[in-house]
C-alpha cells in the first residue's frame, strides 16, 4: 500500500503545483468528503479530493510480495455556482483542462527519478487509467480519475 504520509504530500501538492486547483484534501469516503465541502468556501474551488486507496495483494512469491492499488481523485465545483449550460461547459472544459495536466504530471512523476513523487507512482498502470465526467456528484460537477499503481514490500 502507499504510505499514508507520502499519500497526504501529494494531495496537497495538488493545490501547490497546479493554478487552477485552489485547494485539495485527502478523504476516506463520501461521507467523509460530504464534510469536507461543508467546510469549503467558494475560494477553495476548483477543489481537489484524493479517496484513500484500496489495495489487494498481488505477490509474485513469498519473498515479493506486492499490491495493486486503486487511486481515485476528484476535480470538483459546485453544481449550482455553474448556472446556465453554456458557464457549465466551459467550467467542465477548464476542469478537463487541470485534469489532463495532473495525469501527465503523474506520467512524468512515473518517468523522472528526480521527480518529488517518482517513489509512488514509478509503478503506475498505465493502461488502468479511468476518467469520467461528474455531473451532480453531491452537489458538485467536474472529473474523477482513477488508476492503479504496484508498491512493492509493504
Amino acid at each position: 500500500m502507499i504510505l499514508f504520509s507520502k499519500l497526504t504530500k501529494w494531495t496537497e501538492y495538488l493545490a501547490l503545483k497546479f493554478e487552477k486547483v485552489n485547494d485539495s484534501s485527502m478523504v476516506i469516503n463520501q461521507n467523509d468528503l460530504r464534510d469536507v465541502f461543508e467546510d469549503l468556501k467558494q475560494e477553495s474551488y476548483p477543489f481537489a479530493a484524493v479517496v484513500i486507496p484500496s489495495s489487494k495483494g498481488d505477490a509474485r512469491d513469498e519473498d515479493n510480495y506486492g499490491e495493486i492499488n486503486l487511486i481515485l481523485f476528484f476535480i470538483l465545483m459546485p453544481t449550482e455556482e455553474m448556472g446556465d449550460y453554456a458557464s457549465r461547459m466551459s467550467y467542465m472544459n477548464m476542469m478537463m483542462d487541470v485534469t489532463a495536466q495532473i495525469k501527465q504530471d503523474l506520467r512524468d512523476q512515473r518517468e523522472d527519478e528526480e521527480a518529488p513523487f517518482h517513489d509512488i507512482f514509478d509503478k503506475i498502470d498505465l493502461n488502468s487509467f479511468h476518467t469520467d465526467p461528474e455531473r451532480n456528484f453531491m452537489g458538485h460537477d467536474g472529473w474523477s480519475v482513477s488508476f492503479k499503481v504496484k508498491t512493492m514490500g509493504y
